[in-house]
């Protein structure tokens, strides 16, 4: 039995349900991503998920579910229609058949003759006028020449097999005739009940701020845990860049050299100074003023606070040494055990404060912070993940005049256009029993399993993968918004590390000059994208020399 559906710890307001909405979307409109979601999220329950980050992953694969559904009804009902027809008259669905995988090559060989004549008649004027032609023009040709034989061939060998097929049951085409045209009818029926099904679904969720169902299912429980939980396992078979990345599910991962800070009083200057080994301060205090800091971003007393913001602890572990930390995978980590992981520079688990904005609701940008404190020196890793807008046909859902009545007349007949392409991907039925066992298999947290040899590490992010498709066009778009995004968590952590350590009387000129040269001296090399010249840290100023950062992201993304 399912437990009733909660609101997911990571939802935080309407700008989170903006992604999870585009995502469920995703998954009536492309088939190979909601395939995905399937076999590597619903289906996969030996490793665990990657975090959610601005999105709801339980909404998404329990969308994905009824999609599948929805999807091998419609081709097993075409299955048994045809079949059917097979026991009653043979010539009449084959006839049928044939009529339906012809529709494409019919359409296409009017459309492919043209663009062949218009090609041959300028190959013809080059020759005419003894000039040479392009290399492109010269493959178009032979392409067009191809497209326009195929489709004829098509055709002939469709008529050949409906030929044949009357000559072997001695049936005459006319007599079939009645028979072949009900059958199409049934099968455009079912087309359209399949196209205003899947656009109900659709028009639903632009209505709906509720993506969840009512009630989830068991393995919908387990994905929700997971998506929520502090300790995040990561392999080395994930990757955002060309190393592995703790940061699974973060997007696209730059990551600045750690800093080491020396950390010296102000009182040593003085002559009189007696050095004490009594520290003032530990990590997890530091940790606690730069969370509070962090917090207080989403409502400033001088202005309107970060939209978006989420603030949390996340731990960090490899799949190989998971052991160590089994016990954080069955509760989660309490406050006291978080401080003592944060106290101990040498342990396998690692603490990151997590700072996240998301301001538009699908582009998130995070700030990793690790502190840990030793030998006096005061050891800062920075990170950054930027996630950028989902795909432009996810987004169809809340577009002008893209649901509504409207649309669903239309997707009928976009329904009816691509029944040819349904019926030829019927074979997918033949995965479907496996589909199903797998998702009855997947019911239990198999993670929690100590098994020989095994790896639980995250090993896909949909949310990320998604960010695949037009990544350059995005991340052009998107670049203003992370720059924004990045300089308003990041200068204020900084300069709430200063405050700390002044009001804790240490000497932090040197941690100023040294913060101020590195930050402003980045150049952030994601694909195409370069944040070029941006000046970060009270009193920044911009570097012109172009100073490579190491470790920048390649835009490589396993």
């Amino acid at each position: 039995m399912g437990t009733a559906a909660t609101t997911p710890a990571g939802v935080r307001d309407d700008r989170q349900s903006t992604a999870t909405r585009h995502l469920c979307a995703g998954v009536y409109l492309d088939r190979e991503f909601r395939d995905r979601v399937i076999r590597d999220v619903h289906n996969d329950c030996r490793h665990r998920v990657a975090p959610s980050y601005g999105f709801d992953l339980v909404a998404v694969v329990e969308h994905a579910r009824r999609a599948w559904a929805l999807g091998t009804a419609y081709q097993l009902c075409l299955v048994a229609l045809f079949a059917a027809g097979l026991c009653t008259d043979v010539l009449a669905t084959v006839s049928a058949v044939c009529a339906l995988l012809a529709m494409r090559s019919v359409a296409d060989v009017p459309r492919t003759s043209l663009d062949l004549l218009k090609l041959k008649g300028r190959s013809w004027g080059h020759r005419w006028r003894a000039r040479a032609e392009s290399a492109d023009a010269v493959q178009r040709l032979r392409e067009q020449k191809r497209r326009f034989w195929l489709d004829l061939g098509t055709c002939a060998l469709l008529v050949v097999v409906v030929a044949v097929t009357a000559k072997l049951t001695s049936s005459s085409l006319s007599a079939a005739l009645p028979q072949g045209v009900v059958t199409l009818l049934l099968a455009a029926a079912l087309a359209v009940v399949a196209g205003v099904t899947r656009q109900l679904a659709l028009n639903r969720l632009h209505r709906t701020a509720d993506l969840r169902p009512p009630r989830l299912s068991k393995r919908s429980e387990v994905v929700d845990a997971q998506q929520a939980s502090t300790l995040v396992v990561y392999g080395h078979h994930y990757s955002s860049q060309s190393t592995p990345s703790p940061f699974v599910g973060s997007g696209f991962v730059h990551r600045w050299p750690p800093q080491s800070i020396q950390l010296v009083r102000d009182e040593a200057k003085k002559s009189e100074f007696i050095a004490s080994d009594h520290p003032r301060f530990d990590a997890p205090e530091l940790v606690r003023f730069l969370r509070k800091a962090a917090t207080e971003l989403g409502s400033h007393q001088e202005g309107p606070g970060l939209p978006g913001l989420h603030v949390r602890d996340r731990l960090f572990i490899a799949e190989e040494h998971v052991a160590a930390a089994r016990h954080l995978l069955l509760d989660e980590p309490t406050a006291n055990e978080i401080e003592q992981i944060i106290n101990d520079p040498g342990s396998l688990v690692k603490h990151y404060l997590e700072i996240g904005v998301s301001r538009s609701g699908e582009v998130v940008t995070t700030l990793f912070l690790n502190l840990t404190l030793g030998a006096r020196t005061l050891n800062i890793d920075f990170a950054l993940g930027m996630l950028t807008s989902l795909p432009r046909e996810f987004r169809v859902v809340d577009a002008y005049r893209r649901n509504g009545a409207g649309e669903v007349v239309r997707s009928a007949f976009r329904s009816l256009r691509d029944l040819p392409r349904e019926l030829r991907g019927s074979w997918h039925l033949g995965t479907a029993p496996w589909v199903a066992i797998r998702a009855w298999y997947a019911r239990k947290d198999r993670t929690l399993v100590s098994k020989r040899n095994s790896v639980i590490g995250a090993r896909v992010s949909i949310r990320q993968e998604s960010d695949l498709k037009d990544r350059d066009r995005h991340i052009a778009f998107d670049a203003p918004e992370i720059l924004k995004n990045k300089n308003f968590i990041l200068n204020p952590m900084i300069e709430s590390i200063v405050e700390f350590l002044k009001l804790k009387g240490m000497d932090v000129s040197t941690f100023e000059r040294q913060v101020n040269t590195i930050i402003n001296a980045n150049v952030f090399n994601t694909g195409s994208l370069k944040f070029d010249n941006s000046a970060i840290g009270q009193d920044a100023t911009v570097n012109q020399a172009g100073t490579a950062t190491p470790n920048s992201p390649s835009g490589d993304v396993g």
